[in-house]
Order: C-alpha cells, then sequence, then structure tokens
C-alpha cells in the first residue's frame, strides 16, 4: 500500500505535468499566431550574425556537409585569431563549403594572409584497419576543385589557394616558409590526420588554433585515436566541444 508521502509525489508530479503541458500549448499556439515553426531551446549565437548566414545558406548541403554549429565555430574562432600572424590551412576541404566560411570570416576579420585549401580532389587517402567506415580510399571522391572556385567566388573571397593532391607530402612545399595562425584538419583516417599534425604543429604561431572535424565520430575512430594521443601537452589547451570538434590552442 502506498505511503502518504508517496501519494503526494504522484500529486505532485501530476500537477506539473498538467502545468507543462499548458505551457506547451501556449508556446504552440503563440508560435502559429506568429508564423515561428519552432522555438530553440539554447542561444544560437549565429543568429545575430548575418553575414555568416549569408555564407552558410550558400554552401549548406552540395558544398559541405559540416553542420551549422560546427561551420560556426570555424567562423568565430578565425576572427579570435585576428591579432596573430600566419596563414590559414584546410586540410581536406572537399568542395569548399568550410573553406569559404573560413576564407570568409577571415576577410572580415581583417585578416590579409592567405587561407589554403587543400583536397586531393580523388577522395580520401591512407585509410587502414583504424579506420572503420574508411579503411578503403577514395570516400568523398566527388569533390571538384571547380565547385571550391565557385564557391569562393560566390561569397567574395579573392585572397586563396587551392592545392590538389595529397598533404603534406605532395603540397606542403607551396605553403613555404608560411607560419600558421589556423588549421582545419577534415580528413577522416588516422595516418592522414597524424601526418597533417606533424607537419601543422611546428609552424602553429603561439596563440593559434588548430580544429579537427569528426573527433568522436564512430565512422572515424582514426581520428578520435590520434587526437587523444597528442591532445594533453605542455604546449598546448585542448578542448571537446560535443560537436564532433576537437579543438587545440598552442600556448608555447
Amino acid at each position: 500500500m502506498p505511503t502518504q508521502k508517496s501519494t503526494e509525489t504522484h500529486e505532485e508530479v501530476a500537477e506539473e505535468k498538467e502545468v507543462s503541458d499548458q505551457e506547451s500549448e501556449e508556446i504552440t499556439s503563440a508560435q502559429k499566431k506568429f508564423g515561428i515553426e519552432s522555438i530553440p531551446d539554447r542561444y544560437e549565437p549565429w543568429e545575430d550574425e548575418g553575414v555568416f548566414h549569408f555564407a552558410y545558406s550558400i554552401v549548406q548541403g552540395w558544398a559541405t556537409v559540416v553542420d551549422i554549429i560546427r561551420c560556426w565555430e570555424l567562423w568565430d574562432l578565425v576572427h579570435q585569431t585576428a591579432h596573430l600572424e600566419g596563414a590559414l590551412l584546410e586540410v581536406g576541404c572537399w568542395n569548399g563549403g568550410s573553406g569559404g566560411i573560413i576564407g570568409l570570416a577571415a576577410k572580415k576579420a581583417g585578416i590579409r594572409d592567405t587561407t589554403f585549401l587543400c583536397d586531393t580532389f580523388s577522395g580520401t587517402v591512407k585509410g587502414n584497419n583504424v579506420d572503420a567506415g574508411y579503411v578503403d580510399d577514395g570516400a568523398f571522391s566527388s569533390a571538384s576543385k571547380k565547385l571550391v572556385e565557385r564557391v569562393l567566388f560566390g561569397l567574395q573571397v579573392s585572397n586563396y589557394k587551392i592545392l590538389e593532391g595529397i598533404f603534406p607530402e605532395e603540397t606542403g612545399y607551396l605553403l613555404g616558409d608560411s607560419r600558421i595562425r589556423f588549421c582545419h584538419i577534415d580528413v577522416d583516417t588516422y595516418q592522414s590526420a597524424a601526418d597533417t599534425y606533424e607537419w601543422v604543429w611546428p609552424r602553429l604561431v603561439v596563440g593559434g588554433i588548430l580544429v579537427y572535424d569528426d573527433y568522436g565520430y564512430l565512422v572515424t575512430p582514426g581520428i578520435s585515436k590520434h587526437v587523444n594521443e597528442i591532445r594533453h601537452g605542455e604546449d598546448r589547451i585542448s578542448m571537446y566541444n560535443l560537436n564532433e570538434h576537437a579543438v587545440l590552442i598552442k600556448t608555447k
């Protein structure tokens, strides 16, 4: 037999549910009245940034599969490197969507250094048995240099260079002695990520930012393995934002 205490608790729960249902109905009614499809249950900082919205509306879907949260993070982090020196680099640009976001962010932040966009344009490389869904090379082989150029033209980004080939072995030398302020690694495989890191980190300026895509994504365990191997050290701060991004900031 239930106690008096448990009976009161059930009554309280029922009352709270009734209030919650009533509030839900009021919200739905307000949405319909003002033509609002949904009300976000979190703060979305990109809602106040019209230029970013313009850029994302152009690249969404066909030029990038990176969602708006991660694209916003790239946009915001690029702005935070405006006081630094060095080029911006993306390895694994596919059809140029996220690279266009990076390039436009640099332009709006007043950064004059070049944005380098790198891809094999023949798909992923260096897959092995730690890469799950990317053991076989050639994923995302639909990438096109012409589409990247089309994206950048549409975003009115002109200070860029597209490097075609495997990075860094075939294209790293084209950056010359450039230092790096910002790098986005979106390569899907362990060895490709590791090789890019080994090239970038010594060239990354203090305060520079390195962003990995697909960290924590179950289809790309090689990326998580690599990041977990290098994320701790006396010369870096690392964070995982629960959005499949791992971020490293060089501290010395």
